[in-house]
């Protein structure tokens, strides 16, 4: 749900009728970028506010933001596979018109 309402934003905010052929990376960004600060948000407040759950002293924190290292590596990770995979199939899809 929140890679979902992250793109709609992005593409709302900053993309166009021709995208994905057009304006791609800035879609892409802005919707990592929205993901991310979701995240951080939600986690802090999680742990901080409601405090209704936190990390285990295994979990790798980033100090600065007070998240955990894995849900911002996926926030990193997973979309840009996405997007690299939508970007790929729509080239070639482009290309056999």
């Amino acid at each position: 749900m929140i890679a979902s309402l992250s793109l709609l934003v992005a593409l709302v905010a900053i993309g166009n009728r021709a995208w994905p052929s057009e304006r791609f990376i800035p879609v892409m960004a802005t919707t990592i970028v929205i993901g991310i600060g979701y995240t951080v948000y939600s986690e802090w407040l999680n742990t901080v506010v409601r405090k209704t759950w936190e990390y285990s002293e295994l979990m790798p924190t980033i100090p600065i933001l007070g998240s955990g290292l894995s849900p911002l590596l996926q926030w990193v990770i997973v979309p840009t596979v996405g997007f690299a995979l939508i970007r790929s199939r729509y080239a070639r899809n482009s290309t056999r018109r």
